[in-house]
């Protein structure tokens, strides 16, 4: 079995447009095998079986998950995440269906 780590959620916007003057809100904590960047484009999700790999997907220069626009991210060890209250409170079970990007209004 290998180690997992933690991908963190944070500095978070209800839209791409918004102006924030403070940090915004603080977004989900995923335990994953890997995390995969590519060209900005998405982060790849080492999920843990039975759900399986997930994606998470940039818009801008945002990253999208359950309605949700967040400007930062960091990866750091799981045991970081389940050993400090304010990251363990915020643990959550990825949900494709949450991370699927929202069509542009017209």
């Amino acid at each position: 079995m290998s180690a997992q780590v933690a991908l963190e959620l944070f500095h978070g916007r209800s839209t791409p447009e918004q102006h924030l003057d403070d940090w915004g809100s603080q977004g989900p904590v995923f335990l994953v095998d890997y995390v995969h960047v590519t060209y900005l484009c998405e982060i790849k999700l080492g999920i843990p079986e039975p759900a399986g790999d997930g994606d998470l997907h940039f818009v801008e220069d945002l990253v999208y998950y359950d309605g949700a626009y967040y400007g930062d991210w960091s990866v750091f060890p799981a045991e970081l995440a389940k050993s400090e209250v304010s990251l363990a409170a915020r643990i959550a079970p990825f949900n494709p269906t949450k991370a699927a990007v929202p069509c542009p209004r017209s």
